[in-house]
C-alpha cells in the first residue's frame, strides 16, 4: 500500500445515492473523516479509502479508551453490570498482561542502541604448545579472565527499525485490550437485555394462561350444559397448552440467559437481576457526522498496528544483511597469578562485521516481507469489513425502530380495546369471555412489541459496536 503524501486528497462519491440505499460515508479528507449521507458502497468499489485509512493511522497516536457508551441507555442496571463485568471478567485482565509484554518487549529491542559490557573468568587445566612457551608443549595456564565492552552504532537503521516494530506491537496490544473490554460490554449489554426481555415475556404468558385456563372452564361448564359443541373444549384446552409450551421454552430460554449472563460477570450474579424491558429506551441514533472511523474502531487500529510492526520487521530482517558496526573496549589475560597475568591484551577501536554468505538471513528477510504484505491486506480487509457493518448495522436499526413504532401502535389500539370491553362488560353489554379473548390478543401483541424492541436495543448495540463504542458526539 503506497501512503500519499500530506498534500490534501479528496475522495467524492461517484455513484447516485438514492433513499434506498443505507446511508454512512459522504466526504473524507486527510484531515477530517466523516460518516453521514452517502452510501458505503461507494467506498467498498475504491481502495482509497483504505490509502488514505492508512495516512491517518500514521499520524495519530494509539486509540484511547472509548467513552462508556452504555450510559446512552440510562439505565442503572445495565451500567451496574457492565461495569462488573469488566472489572470481575478475566479477558481484560489477561489482554493487559499481554500489553506488560509487549511493552517489555519494547525494551528488549531498544537495549540494542544501548552499550553492552561481558566479562568471564576460567579456570583451566590443559597443555599448551605456542609462542609463549617457546614452541614446547607445557602445561596451559589455569587462570584466565576476559572483559568486554561493545556499543554498536546503527548506521543502517537495524536497530531502529527492531524499536519501531516493538512500538508497533505495544500499540497493537493496548488496541487488542480496548477491543476485548468493548466486546465483552456488548455481549454483556446484549445477554442483560436478553435476559430483561424474556422476564417480561414469560410475565404476558403467565397472564395469558389465566384467561386461557378461565376460558377452557368456562368451555367445559356449556358443555356440561348443552349449549356448545364438546369441540369447543378440545380446542379451549389446546390454547391452554400452547401457551404452557411457550411459556416451558421461554423459561428454558431465560434459564440459560441468566446462566451466560453470570459468566460475562466473571460468574457471579448482577446486582439487579432485570425483569422486563420497561424500563428500557432505544437511544437516538449517534450521530455519526462527528465519528472518525478510524481512531474509534480498536480492531482497525489493532490491524495498522500489526502492519506497521511486519513493517518494522521485514526492514530490520532486511537490513540484517548488511555490514554492522560497534565500538569495542576489550581486555584479557591469563597466568598463574590473577594479580600478575603472565600474559595480557588490551584494546579499543571500532569493529565492521561483514556477514559473508549466511543463507537464512535472505530467507528471514524474504518470510518478514511476506508477513508486512500478509499485514497489510488484513489491515485493508479489517477497513472493508467496518464499512460494511456499520452499513448494515445502521439498516437494521432503522429497521426495527420502525418495527417498534408499528407493533407499538397496535398494542396500543388493542389496549384501547380492552379497556372499551372492560367497561361493555360492567355495563353486562359483553360477556366475561369476549374480554378474556381480548385480554390474550393484547397479551400476544404485547409480547411481539417487546420483541421488537430487544431486537431494536440488540441492533442499536451492534451499531454501537460497528462504530467501536462511540457514541458520534
Amino acid at each position: 500500500m503506497q501512503i500519499p503524501s500530506a498534500t490534501p486528497m479528496r475522495f467524492e462519491c461517484k455513484s447516485t445515492c438514492t433513499s434506498k440505499v443505507p446511508t454512512s460515508f459522504r466526504t473524507l479528507t486527510p484531515n477530517r473523516t466523516r460518516i453521514s449521507e452517502c452510501s458505503p458502497y461507494c467506498f467498498l468499489l475504491s481502495r482509497k479509502i483504505l490509502v488514505l485509512a492508512g495516512w491517518f493511522a500514521m499520524a495519530v497516536q494509539p486509540t484511547t479508551r472509548a467513552a462508556d457508551w452504555w450510559t446512552a441507555f440510562g439505565h442503572a442496571g445495565l451500567s451496574a453490570a457492565i461495569e462488573q463485568g469488566l472489572a470481575d471478567h478475566p479477558d481484560p485482565n489477561a489482554a493487559l498482561a499481554r500489553i506488560r509484554a509487549a511493552e517489555a518487549g519494547v525494551e528488549i529491542a531498544a537495549a540494542g542502541r544501548r552499550p553492552m559490557a561481558m566479562a568471564d573468568a576460567a579456570y583451566r587445566v590443559g597443555r599448551e604448545q605456542s609462542m609463549m612457551t617457546g614452541g614446547v608443549a607445557d602445561d596451559i595456564e589455569p587462570l584466565m579472565t576476559t572483559a568486554r565492552l561493545s556499543w554498536e552504532i546503527d548506521v543502517f537503521g537495524r536497530v531502529g527499525a527492531s524499536v519501531e516494530a516493538a512500538q508497533a506491537r505495544a500499540a497493537m496490544r493496548t488496541a487488542d485490550a480496548e477491543a476485548v473490554r468493548l466486546a465483552l460490554s456488548l455481549d454483556i449489554a446484549r445477554v442483560y437485555i436478553e435476559v430483561a426481555w424474556l422476564a417480561g415475556d414469560m410475565t404476558w404468558l403467565e397472564r395469558e394462561w389465566v384467561d386461557a385456563q378461565v376460558l377452557h372452564e368456562r368451555a367445559e361448564r356449556r358443555v356440561q350444559a348443552g349449549l356448545d359443541d364438546p369441540s369447543t373444549v378440545r380446542r379451549a384446552g389446546s390454547a391452554v397448552q400452547q401457551v404452557e409450551h411457550r411459556h416451558m421454552e421461554t423459561a428454558i430460554r431465560h434459564d440459560k440467559a441468566r446462566e451466560r449472563l453470570r459468566s460475562l460477570l466473571g460468574g457471579s450474579d448482577p446486582a439487579v437481576w432485570p425483569d422486563a424491558l420497561d424500563h428500557f429506551a432505544l437511544p437516538p441514533v449517534p450521530d455519526m457526522t462527528g465519528t472518525n472511523l478510524y481512531l474509534s474502531r480498536p480492531d482497525i487500529v489493532a490491524a495498522y498496528q500489526a502492519w506497521q510492526a511486519a513493517q518494522g520487521e521485514s526492514r530490520s530482517a532486511a537490513q540484517s544483511r548488511l555490514p554492522s558496526l560497534a565500538l569495542v573496549a576489550s581486555a584479557a589475560g591469563e597466568g598463574d597469578n590473577p594479580a600478575d597475568p603472565e600474559e595480557w591484551s588490551a584494546w579499543v577501536g571500532p569493529v565492521l562485521t561483514v556477514p559473508l554468505w549466511e543463507p537464512k538471513r535472505t530467507s528471514r528477510a524474504r518470510g518478514a516481507a511476506a508477513d508486512a504484505s500478509a499485514a497489510e491486506a488484513m489491515f485493508e480487509s479489517a477497513s472493508l469489513r467496518a464499512i460494511r457493518e456499520i452499513a448494515t448495522a445502521r439498516a437494521d436499526r432503522q429497521r426495527s425502530e420502525a418495527m417498534i413504532e408499528h407493533m407499538s401502535e397496535r398494542e396500543r389500539l388493542l389496549a384501547a380495546e380492552e379497556s372499551s370491553l372492560e367497561r361493555k362488560r360492567t355495563a353486562g353489554i359483553v360477556q366475561d369471555a369476549d374480554l378474556r379473548m381480548a385480554r390474550m390478543t393484547r397479551a400476544a401483541a404485547a409480547r411481539d412489541a417487546s420483541m421488537w424492541i430487544q431486537v431494536g436495543l440488540r441492533n442499536h448495540i451492534d451499531l454501537i459496536g460497528a462504530l467501536g463504542g462511540a457514541d458520534g458526539e
